[in-house]
């Protein structure tokens, strides 16, 4: 008769290949996961910094009083504070870390007349880990545009030659046909 029962289960050598099979693919995704974060905050916040400007010339249109979007570094980050001043703060939004206002931007502050005018025409140019993003303010044909454009600088900072641009219309009371835009 024979007593001995057979034992179900995982060997030591088994166990330690699975581990490192493991312990390789997250050393190869968690880089890449890090990056896309980081990418997706900046976009992110980027996409905002230009709903809250949209946001502040309608309200200052709305209400007849002043509006602006205005860059503070209180800390190690650099923020965002979008106001009546006098009155009301709409928002306060810190940007991701390694974002901020370059010292080369003519923009600082986005400020809008009671009727919905900006004051100061230019380029706003926001630092990122990827690069630099501009956002460009300019009258044209009575209507104020946005103009974004991105720059991504690679390995030995050259910059890459693809720049892409965006048009963002706002603020229209009849568009000509003739109008080239994308949104």
């Amino acid at each position: 008769m024979n007593t001995e029962a057979r034992q179900a289960g995982f060997t030591l050598i088994e166990l330690v290949f699975v581990l490192s099979i493991a312990i390789i693919l997250s050393a190869a995704i968690i880089p890449i996961g890090d990056k896309w974060i980081r990418t997706t905050a900046e976009e992110d916040a980027f996409k905002s910094i230009i709903a809250t400007i949209q946001s502040l010339q309608s309200y200052s249109m709305a209400n007849n009083v002043y509006t602006r979007l205005r860059f503070t570094k209180p800390g190690t980050q650099t923020m965002y504070v979008a106001e009546a001043p006098g009155s009301i703060e709409f928002s306060r939004k810190l940007l991701p870390e390694g974002m901020h206002v370059s010292s080369l931007s003519n923009l600082k502050t986005v400020e809008f007349h009671a009727n919905g005018d900006i004051i100061n025409f230019g380029r706003l140019t926001l630092l990122t880990n990827r690069g630099s993003r501009t956002i460009t303010f300019q009258m044209q044909r009575g209507r104020m545009t946005i103009s974004e454009s991105k720059r991504l600088f690679l390995a030995g900072s050259n910059p890459d030659p693809h720049n892409h641009s965006y048009r963002i219309w706002y603020i229209t009371s009849a568009r000509d046909e003739n109008d080239d835009y994308t949104a």
